[in-house]
């Protein structure tokens, strides 16, 4: 048994030897079997298996194999990279579209106090308003009519944000707010803008009509209605339409029952004017919103939060002396209507609105 064991030995050694022999004299051909192509999950993953086809090719025909397969690893380990990074970049992109904030049952104000409103504000506005999906009717505060230029300025920073669908409408009168093509427009929105310019205006044009009705209508649905400056002003049934110091008072389109809102507070000095008017009238809350910063309300709630550079102040009517007391938010602060009258400071956290509310529900 050990000599047949020694013989097979000896046999096999010989036929490798022959073998290596024939190699280097190029009378025999090594047929390797294929190894299976890389699998990658990656969308990119036909792009790889091209590229290394292609550099194996080139290894073959132009430089030793041991070189060639240097190059496939530094090229396969280049685009793999590449595709991960690719991969990561494109998740975090669209998780900042994405998340967060989605719109809310009951629908959503957001109450911009003018000036140059940053990117962030308009961002929120577009969420609420359904994201890629959203519809989006701007109302200006004056009358544009055929002024392509005017019309333009209104619509470029969403169109700059990159809004699919942004239509403008403008009435000159309130009878022409009542037509089926205006009142169309506004009838399959997810979000309507009132624009800055003249409240008194804004107000007297579309108070009591088709359109006004169908604003309503989109908060019912869930939607958002946000404006600026003259916009805001608009939104509570009581409305500041000027004056400096003693405020002249008018009917607004009424979107947010008990308040009152003023715009460009601290810029240009108005809150003597809001608690005039808060003083004069005990059964609302009136809240400035200082320019570059938002008030946003969950209507269904009335949930409050801050959002921008600067402060919402809140003037509260007092039930004894009636002289309002004034509480100043920022930005990340949230509370409530019924927070704000019992004389809690504002709550500055979701966790602490979430407590305060558990507890006013027990």
């Amino acid at each position: 048994m050990a000599g047949r064991a020694e013989d097979a030995t000896t046999a096999s050694a010989r036929y490798n030897n022959c073998r290596r022999a024939q190699l280097r004299r190029g009378q025999l051909v090594v047929r390797r079997k294929p190894k299976p192509p890389v699998r990658s999950a990656l969308v990119i993953q036909p792009a790889v298996t091209q590229a290394v086809a292609q550099v194996k090719r080139l290894s073959r025909r132009h430089v030793p194999r041991r070189i060639g397969w240097s190059v496939v690893a530094a090229g396969l380990l280049s685009v793999v990279g590449l595709s991960v990074w690719l991969h990561h970049f494109y998740a975090i992109r669209a998780f900042g579209k994405t998340a967060i904030v989605r719109p809310e049952p009951g629908g959503t104000l957001l109450i911009c106090g003018g000036g140059k409103l940053p990117d962030e504000l308009r961002r929120r506005f577009y969420d609420r308003a359904g994201g890629d999906d959203a519809r989006i009717v701007v109302i200006p505060g004056i009358y544009v009519g055929d002024d392509d230029e005017l019309s333009a300025a209104f619509l470029e920073p969403w169109q700059r944000l990159g809004v699919r669908s942004v239509r403008l409408i403008s009435a000159r009168s309130p009878r022409l707010a009542n037509a089926a093509a205006i009142v169309g427009v506004v009838a399959s929105a997810t979000g309507v803008w009132l624009g800055g310019g003249d409240q008194e205006w804004l107000a007297a044009t579309y108070s009591g009509t088709a359109v006004e009705r169908e604003i309503k209508r989109v908060l019912q649905r869930g939607g958002v209605v946000g404006g600026s400056s003259a916009g805001a002003a608009v939104m509570s049934p009581l409305m500041i339409a000027g004056g400096r110091c003693d405020a002249v008072e008018a009917s607004g389109l009424g979107l947010w029952p008990d308040s009152v809102i003023d715009q460009h507070l601290l810029k240009r000095n108005r809150l003597n004017r809001l608690l005039g008017v808060v003083n004069a009238h005990p059964e609302v809350i009136g809240f400035g919103v200082d320019e570059r910063t938002a008030l946003e309300v969950g209507l269904r709630n009335n949930r409050l939060s801050v959002i921008g550079d600067s402060y919402v102040v809140a003037c509260i009517p007092s039930a004894r002396d009636r002289l309002a007391r004034v509480e100043i938010l920022k930005r990340g602060d949230e509370t409530t209507l019924l927070a704000l009258r019992e004389s809690n400071p504002a709550i500055s956290s979701r966790d602490e609105l979430d407590e305060y509310l558990a507890a006013a529900a027990e």
